[in-house]
């Protein structure tokens, strides 16, 4: 660690304002993100979700338009991983105490593993030899898929039967868009005339949170007889990044 230290502060003293011949590139990137908290706190919510883990494949403008100083932009495709086990249990959430058997159910938007992800920023770029640090900061947006279940259920002894309706995030939209913040350091070692290795560390902080909502619904007077509501976490990850840049 001392040792990395030590690298950083020389690499700052010996910094050139002038020694920068390379104006625009591009990065390639292939990075691993790590959850470090749930979306909700409640397991049996959480769990429909996808996991807060999920491989990003990231293309990143660059323009080190003045001195050390440079903006970016970048698109990625990120891939996620569902729970393996996908079934959706009524019984698992507090919405209503009636003694029913249920007649049917249907997923009104399914899990997709392909997430859009655009994020854009400022960088300093900071020379050392072989050697470029540059640290990001931005903010970015991505699509996520919203559940959404849908339960039908007759109370028993009765004719009465109702809608039982589940959103993870918004009632109205299939998909909804998360923003937050993304700062990261990529570490560049110079291995042609214009080309460079990457590895990166990267930090993100999503800026919306689920809003987990349970409705009821009598089927014949559309009179509302029971809701729950419970809000999640501000999602946190960590990740790490290879690639290359041109």
């Amino acid at each position: 660690m001392k040792k990395f230290l030590l690298f950083i502060v020389i690499c700052l003293f010996s910094v050139n304002l002038h020694s920068q011949n390379k104006k625009l590139w591009f990065d390639f990137q292939l990075a691993e993100h790590f959850g470090l908290n749930d979306w909700i706190n409640n397991k049996s919510i959480n769990n429909v979700l996808y996991k807060p883990l999920f491989t990003e494949f990231r293309t990143t403008f660059n323009w080190n338009f003045y001195r050390l100083l440079g903006i970016y932009a970048d698109g990625s495709l990120a891939l996620y991983i569902y729970p393996s086990n996908t079934h959706f249990d009524i019984n698992s959430y507090p919405v209503i105490d009636l003694d029913y058997y249920q007649k049917d159910s249907w997923s009104l938007n399914e899990q997709q593993p392909i997430s859009l992800m655009m994020s854009w920023g400022v960088f300093y770029k900071i020379d050392c030899g072989k050697w470029n640090i540059l640290p990001r900061l931005g903010i970015g947006i991505q699509d996520m898929n919203n559940p959404q279940y849908t339960y039908n259920i007759k109370e028993k002894d009765t004719n009465a039967v109702y809608s039982v309706d589940y959103n993870w995030f918004s009632q109205e939209e299939n998909y909804v868009t998360l923003g937050y913040l993304a700062s990261r350091i990529n570490f560049a070692y110079k291995i042609g005339k214009e080309s460079r290795l990457l590895f990166g560390i990267e930090y993100r902080r999503f800026l919306k949170r689920v809003q987990f909502s349970a409705q009821v619904t009598d089927d014949y007077n559309d009179i509302v007889i029971g809701k729950y509501s419970e809000k999640g976490n501000y999602m946190n990850t960590l990740g790490i990044s290879l690639g290359i840049s041109f």
